[in-house]
């Protein structure tokens, strides 16, 4: 049991033991704080016992911190890779490329699509992906604006009406006077919401950092004050430490660490499922 629990302890609980050092070095106190404090002490006490020949081993309560935030973690790498793959089919909604019209090349010639600016004139043929917002000046055609607004028919688009960046010419051509490009455009912005609101972090999860900096420290005064007390009241000092122990591995926030990155990770998969884009966790 001490042999796997050293392995548990030193593969899955290194990166854990790490940022709790760092933190502590520049006294952030943070959730890996507690899960290190929690599962060194009931790894360090257990060695204790298995040293003094006593059966009273508390191994499994050690890897069990370690197991269950590093299962949180891969739960939310999963959800957050399904919400990359969806954000790829947005992505792929960016053409790479251009047809821009000039007076030498009245039909268009490609450049790069970053290349494009407002103003520019540019023309999309059937079964082209519009790379920017703007106004149709010559041509006709219809939309298909499905991936970008959810309508399910294409819409029919002739000189002087607006044309999204992301749809995509069903039939017909279409010279378009750029207006909104990059991350201007409704496709550009819809993907930055994407790709910030993933990075962003909840209104629980900052409340929580805060908290935790008074928390750690206070959830170690306690643990103290506890094996103090059961010693003074001359129950051993064996007793004394298994108290002090077990307040710091209940206090061990895993289903916080759990919770809500996972959360929030589920949450802007299932939106996106159902045609939303989140913006903001507050709302």
């Amino acid at each position: 049991m001490a042999a796997m629990a050293a392995a548990v302890m030193a593969y899955g609980g290194a990166p854990f033991f790490l940022r709790a050092w760092q933190g502590l070095r520049h006294a952030a106190f943070s959730m890996e704080a507690l899960i290190t404090v929690g599962a060194l002490s009931a790894f360090g006490f257990s060695t204790y016992n298995l040293l003094a020949g006593s059966i009273h081993l508390y191994y499994d309560t050690a890897c069990m911190l370690i197991t269950l935030v590093l299962l949180g973690k891969i739960l939310e790498r999963r959800a957050k890779d399904e919400v990359l793959e969806g954000l790829q089919g947005l992505l792929s909604l960016m053409p790479t490329k251009v047809r821009i019209v000039e007076e030498a090349f009245p039909e268009g010639r490609f450049v790069a699509a970053e290349r494009l600016a407002a103003g520019d004139l540019f023309r999309v043929v059937e079964n082209e992906v519009v790379a920017a917002d703007g106004v149709v000046v010559s041509g006709g055609g219809a939309s298909d604006e499905s991936s970008i607004t959810g309508e399910p028919r294409p819409v029919m688009k002739k000189p002087g009406d607006p044309i999204r960046s992301g749809s995509r010419l069903h039939h017909g051509s279409v010279t378009i006077c750029a207006d909104q490009v990059g991350t201007e455009s409704t496709l550009g912005q819809m993907i930055a919401v994407v790709q910030n609101t993933l990075n962003l972090r909840t209104p629980g999860e900052s409340r929580t950092e805060k908290i935790l900096q008074w928390f750690v420290p206070a959830i170690i005064a306690l643990a103290a004050a506890t094996g103090v007390a059961v010693w003074l009241r001359g129950q051993g000092l064996d007793a004394a430490v298994l108290r002090a122990v077990t307040v710091t591995v209940i206090a061990c926030p895993c289903a916080l660490g759990i919770a809500i990155p996972l959360a929030r990770v589920v949450g802007v998969a299932l939106a996106a499922r159902n045609g939303m884009l989140i913006r903001s966790f507050s709302a």
